[in-house]
């Protein structure tokens, strides 16, 4: 009768004891044996078909791929190949066919092509390119947030700033949001500041060109040193006009005045320069004087 091998393990009789059962078998380790190197001729979701380099022309060979850092397999990658008992595994990359990248649980790649760094999507798609210090950023699909929740977000450029959109742009800030072009060390810089409370506009000079401007306030000041105003046409409605002035000087080709109600000048004298004719209608006329009444004419005709 043969004897039993040395190697079988021990069945613990249940009914014994804990303490006098056969203690626990450590768990075997697999030993890789026989590594070769081979070109990949397949990829399938779990594992690669693979030729070895000696016999190029046999078949493929199914092998399991290890897990190997950023690599991602495609054909013609050259790798290196061990047995694992009767399984084939790949444990090393040689060469790859493709530009060497690292690869992101979604399916992004990030990879170098033509000495740029670039990161692409899943599907391929351009999302980032570097290259000789300078940076792209263009998702194809969704947005581009830059978000710094607990602290500042701070743009520089050494020449200029372009920020367009096809739609719209909004600049939003819970305190103020402001705009100021030229250095802030000068008297007075352009700027604009809007503040919950207000929008404040300042500039050494300030233009406003526009087709039609409307303005609706519900009190408005005017300071200047000087003020022109130059148009076709002046418009002014108003349930009361009050002008205060040192001066008042007034030049017109034809001056109508039409008032439905009263009349009335106060001043402290009064002297009317007419070149051509002079002529006063009324339904009637008075004409009081305090002290003399002086009418000088060629000829006064009365009636």
């Amino acid at each position: 009768m043969a004897r039993a091998s040395s190697h079988l393990r021990r069945v613990p009789d249940l009914r014994s004891p804990a303490s006098d059962r056969a203690p626990a078998q450590p768990r075997r380790v697999h030993r890789l044996e026989a590594s070769f190197s081979a070109v990949i001729a397949g990829v399938d979701a779990s594992s690669v078909l693979v030729v070895p380099r000696s016999a190029s022309s046999g078949s493929p060979c199914s092998a399991k791929l290890a897990k190997i850092a950023g690599y991602a397999p495609s054909v013609d990658d050259v790798v290196m190949v061990a047995r694992d008992g009767d399984e084939l595994v790949v444990v090393a990359v040689l060469e790859c066919a493709l530009a060497l990248s690292l690869a992101a649980p979604d399916g992004a790649r990030a990879r170098l092509v033509d000495g740029a760094l670039e990161l692409a999507d899943a599907e391929g798609r351009l999302l980032v390119r570097y290259v000789d210090g300078a940076a792209h950023i263009a998702p194809v699909t969704g947005d581009l947030r830059l978000a710094a929740p607990q602290g500042r977000i701070q743009i520089e450029a050494g020449t200029d700033v372009v920020i367009a959109a096809r739609r719209d742009v909004t600049i939003a800030g819970d305190r103020k949001s402001e705009l100021v072009a030229g250095p802030r060390e000068i008297d007075l810089p352009s700027a604009v500041c809007v503040e919950a409370r207000g929008t404040k506009i300042t500039g050494s000079h300030v233009d406003v060109t526009a087709r039609a401007t409307r303005v609706t306030t519900g009190e408005a000041t005017l300071v200047a040193r000087a003020a022109r105003a130059s148009a076709t046409r002046i418009e002014v409605a108003a349930t009361r006009i009050e002008t205060t002035a040192e001066q008042v000087v007034t030049r017109a080709k034809s001056l109508v005045q039409e008032v439905t109600g009263l009349f009335e000048s106060k001043v402290g004298r009064a002297r009317t320069l007419v070149k051509g004719a002079f002529s006063l209608r009324s339904k009637s006329t008075s004409m009081k004087s305090q002290e003399d009444t002086s009418v000088d004419g060629r000829r006064v005709l009365l009636g």
